[in-house]
């Protein structure tokens, strides 16, 4: 990915392809919907929801054909690594047979092993994630770890509307503004461009309190989001701003993995749905009210993109900062359950 970088200063020439995506799969998810609706992509009101009824899933269909359309039509020259497409692929055909006819973890989890090794195995060899602080076997074992992590845990925090679809557009943001400010840019801009309209467009439909949701992203969305933004910060890792490359998801990272861990520690079946993420229970405590919990996310992530672009000349202090302010939104978030 790092030989083929954006030049800095053209990402102007993004806005006609990142309008594309949002207009295609604003209207693209909306003309869908009944159509997932009769796949049996649905996803019904249990005691491990937080929404209300029975709602269409599989909105992240007409987002991701949206994203590459886009790309496809404005920057056929954008060459986009075949590794990644054929990574994506795989993610999306098991994530659409999950929103259809569920499968278990076993089945689900080492295509998404696959799909992070098909991308991590072709980098270059000098494109080393860990920028060579462990050996090469392990960097790239690593990196295939993190990123299969990325694609689950956008998975596990994509439990109330909007959420993965605004941390999606936060990410794919910054990593724009990020290649903007970098000598030699970034590899995956007009995607990323793209992803982020698309991303808008979606939103439309889904950025709605309880029970007034049109469709739901489903794992068809959230799997290949997590995919395609691990494989942006995959790309910062290798030019050498992996401080970046860990701020701009930093949010995420952290209620997922504090998550996962509390609920080994108690015992646990960890693949099965809960409702134990920070913010599922600052929405449960607001009365399941979701769009509060999503603003303050997104005002977090406001920050963080902020930390993220000084964390390009002063990792140290921005990393500090990123921190503090995802320990002040995890607080934050635990106080709304506590006054509750």
């Amino acid at each position: 990915m790092p030989d083929r970088g954006q030049s800095k200063g053209s990402f102007l020439h993004l806005l006609p392809v990142a309008l594309l995506a949002f207009a295609a799969a604003a209207i693209g998810t909306r003309a869908m919907i009944p159509w997932l609706a009769s796949r049996g992509a649905l996803a019904h009101e249990n005691e491990r929801t937080l929404h209300e009824g029975i709602v269409p899933k599989g909105g992240g269909l007409p987002l991701l054909i949206a994203a590459l359309g886009a790309t496809a039509l404005l920057f056929p020259a954008a060459e986009i690594p075949s590794a990644l497409l054929t990574g994506l692929m795989l993610v999306m055909a098991v994530s659409w047979l999950d929103d259809t006819a569920p499968l278990p973890a076993r089945i689900r989890f080492p295509v998404h092993v696959a799909a992070a090794a098909v991308l991590i195995l072709t980098l270059p060899r000098e494109a080393l994630v860990f920028q060579g602080l462990v050996p090469v076997w392990a960097d790239r074992a690593l990196a295939i770890l993190a990123l299969t992590w990325m694609m689950n845990l956008f998975n596990f925090m994509d439990g109330i509307n909007g959420i993965a679809g605004a941390e999606a557009v936060a990410i794919a943001a910054g990593y724009l503004l990020i290649g903007a400010a970098v000598p030699g840019g970034v590899s995956l801009a007009p995607l990323s461009a793209a992803l982020l309209g698309a991303t808008a467009g979606f939103l439309i439909w889904n950025l709605r309190e309880r029970g007034k949701a049109s469709v739901f992203m489903g794992d068809i969305g959230s799997v290949p989001l997590g995919y395609l933004t691990g494989a942006m910060m995959i790309d910062l890792a290798v030019r050498g701003y992996w401080v970046p490359a860990l701020i701009l998801p930093a949010y995420f990272l952290a209620d997922a993995t504090l998550t996962l861990l509390g609920r080994l520690a108690r015992g646990e079946k960890v693949w099965q749905a809960h409702k134990s993420h920070f913010y599922q229970r600052a929405a449960e405590a607001l009365g399941n009210r979701h769009l509060p919990v999503v603003w303050r996310i997104s005002t977090a992530n406001v920050t963080l993109l902020a930390c993220a672009l000084w964390g390009v000349s002063f990792p140290l202090p921005a990393l500090i900062a990123a921190t503090v302010t995802v320990l002040l939104l995890l607080i934050l978030l635990s106080l709304a359950r506590a006054n509750s």
